[in-house]
């Protein structure tokens, strides 16, 4: 399955089964939607028409591009690990007794997606996280209400227990990593995973994720587009 959006001019595509993105530009956009809205034989033609090439050509240039966005790993959301980092002994001693609990299941559950980022899609990931792929506009929380308003005391310690958790964390600290461990820690209020891209022009794509409840929008940040799921595997020309 793929997310699929256009931002400036670019069709930007994020696999989810490989959790990479790629940005496609001019005719291999083009190429792109065609497909998508019309199959391979009706993208063939018009493409055909539209370019002045011949069929072959466009047909074995289609193939191609559908091939690489199912197997490109050109760049995995979040970015790459940082160094390795171990928590110093100053660190441990300024966590309260109180919330050393908190703090161990957050590391308990970190380290089970750790594990699931390198060996599970994104879509499985979500589902383990007791969340779903945000597909629809975004709903909005309550403009009115602060997220110490909308959660209960424990959320917030599990909130606060996940912010402490990756500024130590020594497999890298990535919004994704973020998102599904709140997410899960929100399960009860059915959170949406949000994957969203921003462009502008001359500069890299970026990605980011983020978490929305019925009540409070958390890791959102200005400029990023949610990205929309297009139902179409994206698979291998059959040969």
């Amino acid at each position: 399955m793929v997310i699929s959006t256009v931002i400036d001019g670019q069709t930007i595509l994020l696999n989810l089964r490989t959790g990479t993105y790629l940005a496609l530009t001019g005719s291999g956009g083009g190429l792109w939607q065609l497909w998508r809205e019309h199959g391979m034989d009706r993208a063939v033609d018009i493409a055909s028409a539209r370019y002045a090439l011949p069929p072959e050509r466009i047909r074995t240039d289609l193939d191609e591009l559908i091939r690489k966005i199912a197997t490109s790993r050109a760049k995995r959301i979040g970015g790459r690990s940082r160094v390795l980092r171990i928590p110093s002994a100053q660190q441990l001693r300024a966590v309260p007794l109180r919330a050393w609990p908190t703090l161990v299941a957050t590391a308990a559950v970190a380290g089970a997606f750790e594990i699931g980022m390198r060996s599970l899609s994104l879509p499985r990931l979500a589902r383990l996280a007791g969340m779903r792929l945000g597909t629809r506009p975004a709903r909005g929380a309550d403009p009115h209400k602060t997220v110490a308003e909308s959660l209960t005391p424990e959320q917030l310690r599990r909130i606060w227990a996940t912010e402490r958790l990756y500024t130590v964390w020594p497999f890298g600290d990535t919004c994704l990593r973020r998102a599904l461990v709140l997410g899960h820690h929100l399960r009860d209020q059915s959170p949406v995973l949000r994957i969203g891209v921003t462009a502008a022009k001359c500069e890299p794509v970026a990605a980011h994720a983020w978490v929305e409840t019925t009540d409070v929008t958390l890791l959102a940040l200005p400029g990023y587009q949610s990205l929309s799921i297009d139902s179409r595997p994206a698979a291998p020309a059959a040969p």
